[in-house]
């Protein structure tokens, strides 16, 4: 089977790993976490990277840090891996759930526009929606398979109505927009370095920002609350600083990442110039992307049709299934607010994700174009 995403590993990660088990370094201790987030500054260009276990955590520690808390909204898309809703409803509170703009696949920013001027009421210098009477806190805006949306529009948004700004970046590791790091548009931006991003240490993630008092605050409550001194705390905390062992694979990642995004960027020119079939469409062509995706995807024309190429691709030993599936329609969260779902509902099970691993071979690839454009959606 060519599997859709698999972590590319060689000797550099070996090498770093092991250093690390001759040093006995293999828990939260040791040099390599502060060399990690070192690395992963002079690529994603933010003053501060808090290296932690997950972009869960990463998550969780944003909102948390921002004020989530009871009688607290924060804006976010139905269309996201279900993490990004989590970490708002742990921390206590409520998320309010946007459909996608068909351009970018991002938070519609023109529908939360209509919401914030039409849904809220203005007390002294915070909005509160009409309908809960809970203050709106922030946006979280999720980088859809490392998209970019209008990001100077919406820092301008937030501005306008007191709300901090959370960038899930979880698969966009060095993204930058119009030149600049992301941290310079939003208040915290986190990534993931799960096992299935181009980038991975593993288990890891990194919380970004520009603001020291965010970065401390986040560190003191990633480390259990703990102070300078041995066995001192400030605060309840959380044991979420990654380890020693993962943040070694990090290293033997970030030191070939311009490697990894070259070979990124082959793959999915090579689809982007051999797909061709009337039944399917490459989702970065419709979309004008001239940068490379974490995850390169097709679109059918409708859920029947996505899920018989999806049958047609297994048989043939290639990997592919449905991606996410919005979070307004899981059954466990069907309380939870919501605005018109209209292009998220037509577009989900559309999209048929395919393989884009950095060691994907390209006799494997050609495989995968030949399947493609071979495949019929004749009644």
């Amino acid at each position: 089977m060519i599997k859709l995403l698999e972590p590319y590993i060689d000797s550099e990660e070996k090498k770093y790993v092991l250093k690390a088990l001759k040093k006995k370094e293999i828990s939260t201790y040791g040099r390599f976490s502060n060399l990690f987030e070192d690395k992963v500054s002079s690529i994603n260009l933010a003053k501060y990277n808090l290296s932690l276990t997950s972009g869960s955590v990463a998550l969780y520690l944003s909102n948390k840090i921002c004020g989530a808390t009871n009688n607290t909204i924060i804006l976010a898309p139905s269309y996201t891996f279900v993490a990004t809703i989590n970490s708002i409803v742990h921390t206590g509170s409520s998320p309010w759930l946007f459909d996608i703009n068909p351009k970018n696949l991002c938070i519609d920013i023109n529908q939360i526009e209509e919401f914030l001027k039409n849904k809220t009421i203005k007390k002294k210098n915070n909005f509160y929606s009409s309908k809960t009477n809970e203050k709106i806190l922030a946006i979280c805006v999720v980088l859809t398979f490392s998209i970019l949306p209008d990001l100077k529009r919406i820092k301008i948004l937030c501005k306008k109505y007191k709300l901090k700004l959370i960038i899930d970046a979880a698969s966009a590791f060095g993204s930058k927009y119009k030149g600049r790091a992301l941290t310079d548009y939003a208040d915290i931006v986190i990534y993931s370095f799960n096992g299935n991003k181009y980038v991975t240490s593993g288990g890891g993630g990194v919380l970004s920002t520009n603001n020291k008092t965010i970065y401390k605050k986040a560190k003191l409550l990633a480390n259990n609350g703990k102070t300078n001194k041995k066995y001192d705390y400030k605060l309840f905390g959380h044991n979420y600083k990654i380890t020693n062992l993962h943040a070694a694979v990090g290293i033997g990642q970030l030191v070939k990442y311009s490697k990894i995004k070259k070979k990124k960027r082959e793959i999915q020119s090579l689809y982007s110039n051999k797909l061709d079939n009337k039944y399917l469409s490459f989702l970065p062509k419709i979309l004008n992307i001239n940068y490379f995706l974490w995850l390169n995807f097709v679109i059918l024309k409708d859920k029947k049709s996505a899920k018989k190429l999806i049958i047609y691709l297994n048989k043939k030993k290639i990997d592919s299934y449905f991606f996410w599936k919005p979070i307004h329609l899981q059954d466990f969260a069907n309380k939870i607010n919501k605005e018109n779902m209209k292009f998220t509902n037509s577009i989900w099970n559309r999209l048929v994700p395919i393989p884009s691993s950095i060691g994907l071979k390209k006799n494997d690839q050609i495989k995968i174009i030949k399947s493609l454009n071979k495949f019929k959606n004749d009644k």
